[in-house]
């Protein structure tokens, strides 16, 4: 297919995950500008054409909330944003977007972890069409922890945030998860 440019604004693909919403869309959720602000836009597909429908502001209010993304599709037209909020200490947070055709409808932004660093290396997994599981960085030395959220239309209920890995330092500085099943992560 044809390399196709999605936008013109600078520094709008320094975070980006994409998810399958049917054989010819996607959603993406992207960073937008130097400030990282969390936007998303579905894409549909028609062989080997893009068409990028309207980018969408899904938290323009906190600089950095775009630095740090992982997106999980829950239905064809309903997706789980985990992603960073803030510059500095960067925590965990979540949203849920309803999408219709091309129209992005976000949900309430909400704060998961406030613990530092705990949004900086991200991998949410869906386990059903209402729960989600992230893995996600702990603290100053990086350890590894998961969280299991439940989501209700747009609103999303944070369980306890558990310790997975924290004998050694920097043992969720990278993190990539995977759903073995509905019980089940690897």
């Amino acid at each position: 297919g044809t390399d196709t440019q999605l936008s013109d604004v600078s520094n709008k693909g320094n975070a980006v995950s994409a998810v399958k919403l049917s054989e010819d869309k996607v959603f993406i959720a992207h960073s937008y500008d130097s400030n990282y602000f969390l936007y998303g836009v579905v894409c549909t597909i028609n062989e080997t054409t893009i068409t990028a429908g309207t980018n969408t502001a899904l938290n323009n209010s906190s600089a950095g909330a775009g630095s740090h993304i992982s997106a999980v599709a829950l239905s064809n037209n309903k997706v789980f944003i985990a992603h960073s909020y803030g510059t500095s200490n960067v925590w965990l947070y979540g949203l849920v977007c309803t999408i219709d055709g091309t129209t992005i409808t976000k949900g309430n932004d909400t704060e998961l972890i406030t613990d530092n660093y705990s949004g900086k290396a991200i991998s949410a997994v869906a386990l059903s069409e209402n729960k989600v599981f992230i893995a996600h960085q702990y603290g100053g030395y990086y350890r590894l922890y998961g969280i299991i959220c439940t989501i209700d239309n747009n609103t999303i209920t944070k369980g306890s945030d558990t310790a997975i890995a924290t004998g050694s330092y920097g043992a969720g500085d990278v993190i990539s998860a995977v759903a073995l099943n509905e019980n089940k992560v690897f």
